[in-house]
Parts: structure tokens; C-alpha cells; sequence
């Protein structure tokens, strides 16, 4: 069973893809705190997320794989 990291992963892409799109218009202050406080962050927690789904799902494998 493969963990949810990719699809993460390229929703983050999106995500940053969009949001580069959106800084073509949009580029006060209020898109660069924005950015700072919603997009950075969530980039971050992301990532982190991504590393702990890989490490569950090889958690699990073994299990499965010691229970069988």
C-alpha cells in the first residue's frame, strides 16, 4: 500500500504553481504576508507531512509483512 506523499507532494506543486501565478497580479503588502504566513508555513508542513507518510508506510509493510 502506498502512502498519500505523492499526492501531497503534487498538490503542494500545484499549489505553489498557482500561487506563482497569482503574485503576477497580486504583489503588496498584504500577498507578501500572506505568503509568509499561509503559503511558506504550509509548504513547510507539507514537506513534513510527505516524510512521516513514507515512514508509516514502511511501518506498515513490515508489519504486514511479519503478520503474514
Amino acid at each position: 500500500m502506498a502512502s498519500g506523499a505523492p499526492r501531497l507532494e503534487r498538490a503542494v506543486k500545484n499549489l505553489r504553481e498557482r500561487w506563482e501565478i497569482a503574485r503576477e497580479q497580486w504583489s503588496d503588502k498584504v500577498a507578501l504576508d500572506f505568503e509568509k504566513n499561509h503559503i511558506f508555513p504550509m509548504e513547510s508542513q507539507a514537506v513534513q507531512a510527505a516524510r512521516g507518510m513514507d515512514k508509516i508506510a514502511e511501518v506498515m509493510a513490515k508489519v504486514r509483512q511479519e503478520c503474514s
